[in-house]
């Protein structure tokens, strides 16, 4: 990658990772820090090339880290979203990548209120995980392709979730309530699919608003509604000269901030949209998602009254 910066290779908490840090950093000076995290049959690398991330962080100055699963945990290299072990605090893969986010933070010059995960189709499902059982970490979620929290427990209900989607997002989003614990706190989120998905339907990112409204609800007020609601508050259509139209849902809060953010690529496949055309799993005639995405993340910090452990 012929980036102004460094993209190196490192290998923390039994898993390998790419670091992007970028050029001419300020002495005394810390930096927000994106965690990437790929989709199945995808590496770090891959991943890294595929959606350009390292692009708008050289412009807008900050890291990027890219996680790497190993075929030794998953023949196809997906995160283990489906397995109940990886969807709780303190273990598993949630606990693997959370320190390896902490021990980049303890080698370079991050802000720790301004870190921030995403990720594609089974790492978007790790990414909404994440959120979950992490709010304390994560100050903002990024989702492309991916599935509510807890949508399987094993691998046939993953193929089920993946077709029709997961069980009631109602529901599931107590559960992930209850999967903060005293970290429970409101979390922002934006989404991306493409709305002719054959491998995620496109109606798990629905779920996933359904449910991300129940949770941030319950961690405001402690009751299900009264805070935020699945109701979109905006609707806006766009269709560029060049290039797929899109629809962007925004969904405001009580206090009319806007918490959470879908957009539906309009024609496009299981892809991460405006990416890298020569790398699979991406479709470069759809929005610049990484530029989207940076541009609702970097809102957002970890409130000051939030405590890490």
């Amino acid at each position: 990658m012929n980036l102004s910066g460094t993209f190196e290779k490192g290998y923390m908490s039994g898993r390998s990772y790419f670091l992007y840090e970028p050029s001419h950093l300020e002495e005394g000076k810390t930096y927000p820090l994106v965690v990437m995290l790929h989709g199945c049959n995808q590496s770090a690398e891959e991943f890294a090339r595929a959606t350009k991330m390292n692009e708008v962080a050289k412009e807008e100055a900050f890291f990027v880290l890219y996680p790497e699963q190993s075929q030794w945990a998953n023949p196809r290299k997906c995160w283990n979203w489906f397995e109940t072990y990886h969807q709780k605090r303190k273990r598993g893969e949630p606990m693997m990548i959370a320190n390896m986010v902490q021990g980049i933070e303890r080698l370079y010059p991050v802000d720790a209120s301004r870190v921030y995960v995403a990720g594609l189709s089974a790492g978007g499902a790790m990414s909404v995980i994440m959120g979950a059982t992490y709010p304390d970490l994560f100050a903002a979620v990024g989702v492309s392709a991916g599935l509510e929290y807890g949508a399987a427990n094993n691998i046939l209900e993953s193929v089920q979730a993946m077709e029709r989607g997961g069980p009631s997002a109602k529901v599931q989003g107590v559960k992930a309530y209850e999967a903060m614990k005293e970290y429970a706190r409101p979390v922002p989120l934006m989404i991306f699919h493409g709305d002719e998905d054959k491998r995620v339907h496109v109606v798990n990112s629905d779920q996933i608003i359904i449910q991300w409204c129940r949770m941030n609800n319950l961690a405001a007020l402690q009751e299900n509604e009264g805070w935020i609601d699945d109701e979109t508050d905006h609707v806006s259509t766009h269709t560029p000269v060049r290039g797929r139209s899109y629809t962007r849902y925004v969904y405001k809060n009580k206090d009319d901030v806007s918490w959470l953010e879908k957009v539906i690529v309009h024609k496009m496949g299981h892809c991460w949209a405006g990416g890298n055309g020569n790398e699979k799993y991406t479709d470069s005639s759809g929005p610049n998602a990484s530029k989207m995405l940076w541009n609702f993340l970097k809102q957002w910090r970890i409130p000051s009254n939030s405590v890490d452990e």
